[in-house]
């Protein structure tokens, strides 16, 4: 009967408490008819059955551990897979439903042979966001029960907590709006990313998150010419390439963006790191950059500095968790496109030195400025700092010949292991030859850690839901 029915689900749920196969229960009734309802029907004695029960989320060591079992049962090493834990968390906060099918999707790419880092976190929510039946099911039924308007202004301007608001209230029951303090708020910031791209709003960009820029698609010059007399000849010969269009950043990243990396889990998650770069951090005792506590350097609109290229590896895959979003080093090739645009011009605004349009050495001023601070110095796609204050880590190894050969540059393979990288853009320290776009420079082992190397990130795409 509907009232055995009723008493069955109030035993299930209390249950909970006692049977260990049941502590991650939720008991939800979405629409159809009320529990109230089962009850005065029937005539029976109301109990506790018509309490509202809102069930939290999954507590963080609770999720963590939910992750970090199932993926050490299938062998993968216990730091990695509460690294791999925590990741998922800072994404779901504990959701129960989205923690059990990141993990699922998770152990299913190592059983496929996949590495598992931070970075397999963000492709498996690119495959909820795109598949998951549960999820459309969810953005299908807000639009027919249209609570679409409800889901914008949940996310453009939370209104105060109170059930009595109705929409909201109904967006709770959905699994999709909690309290946080005396707001109502998104659950989780992944669900905060599909409401952005699935009811077109714009969320305000953290002030962590660096700007991008797009370089369109199509042919550059690559290398020197003979028309370069301060050419070296590891940028010859000139040549044409090709590549498919991206978006890197604006500006190198500063301090201030830098900041809630070291300050999180950056230097304490081995999912973000690198074999070899875990294993240099832990030996060295890394716990922030070189240059960090350095007032010379240490300005927030400053770049950062003295990080190693590990470092820069381990920030863009933090940087990938945090926004769902892939982040990455840009190519060598990605590189000087943006500083030089498709003519090959020597600088990034021409073909003739003119002091003063970056802090080179010619400046005199013997450090870091801050980002931005040339801004006539702009590449033609409107990317600053492309010459002097800071060279900059790309992805590619050291040795690559010229014609320079396309290929994954940011494979797992690839990034592994201590080879050498190239840094670009030259510094604040170097004169005109050496902050030209087509200047590469000899040789940096990854854990080289100098007051004038720093990095700028780079993405196949605009972060989604943003205003820039």
């Amino acid at each position: 009967t509907r009232e055995a029915l009723a008493h069955a689900l109030r035993s299930i749920f209390d249950a909970r408490l006692t049977m260990p196969v049941l502590r991650k229960l939720l008991v939800i009734f979405s629409g159809g008819v009320e529990l109230y309802d089962l009850v005065v029907t029937e005539a029976s004695s109301l109990h506790s059955v018509c309490v509202d029960h809102h069930l939290s989320d999954l507590g963080q060591d609770e999720a963590v551990a939910l992750i970090a079992d199932g993926l050490v049962a299938a062998g993968l090493d216990a730091a990695l897979a509460t690294g791999m834990g925590h990741v998922v968390y800072s994404r779901v906060a504990g959701h129960p439903y989205l923690t059990q099918r990141l993990g699922t999707l998770l152990l299913e790419a190592y059983q496929r042979g996949q590495p598992l880092n931070a970075e397999a976190v963000v492709a498996a929510e690119v495959r909820v966001r795109q598949s998951d039946p549960l999820l459309r099911h969810i953005l299908n039924d807000l639009r027919a029960s249209h609570l679409a308007d409800a889901a914008r202004r949940l996310l453009s301007d939370p209104p105060r907590f109170t059930r009595l608001n109705d929409d909201m209230a109904r967006l709770e029951l959905a699994g999709l709006a909690k309290q946080a303090g005396t707001h109502w708020a998104v659950r989780n910031p992944f669900l905060a990313t599909i409401f952005a791209e699935e009811f077109a709003v714009k969320l305000p960009a953290p002030t962590w998150l660096p700007r991008l820029v797009k370089v369109p698609a199509g042919p550059f010059l690559m290398g020197s010419s003979a028309a370069d007399e301060l050419a070296d000849s590891d940028e010859k010969p000139q040549h044409t390439l090709t590549l498919p269009e991206y978006w890197i950043g604006r500006t190198e990243v500063t301090n201030a963006q830098f900041r809630p990396f070291v300050e999180g889990d950056g230097y304490t998650n081995i999912a973000y790191w690198t074999e070899a770069g875990w294993a240099w951090r832990v030996a060295e005792k890394v716990s922030q950059p070189r240059c960090w506590e350095d007032a010379r350097f240490n300005g927030d609109e400053q770049p950062v500095v003295g990080v190693s290229w590990y470092e820069a590896v381990a920030y863009t895959r933090w940087l990938s968790t945090q926004t769902g979003h892939e982040f990455r080093l840009p190519t060598e090739a990605e590189w000087e496109k943006a500083a030089r645009g498709p003519d090959g011009r020597i600088w990034p605004w021409g073909n003739t030195w003119e002091a003063g349009r970056c802090n080179s050495e010619e400046a005199g001023i013997g450090k870091t400025t801050p980002v931005g601070h040339y801004p006539n110095g702009a590449s033609p796609y409107g990317i600053l700092d492309m010459a002097g204050n800071v060279y900059e880590w790309c992805a590619t190894k050291w040795g690559k010949g010229y014609p320079y050969r396309l290929e994954d540059e940011w494979a797992a393979a690839y990034v592994e292991g201590d080879t050498g990288r190239r840094l670009r853009g030259g510094s604040f320290w170097r004169e005109a030859k050496y902050v030209r776009g087509a200047y590469r420079i000899n040789y940096l082992i990854p854990r080289s850690r100098f007051y004038h190397d720093g990095l700028r990130v780079v993405s196949h795409a605009p972060v989604g839901g943003r205003d820039e």
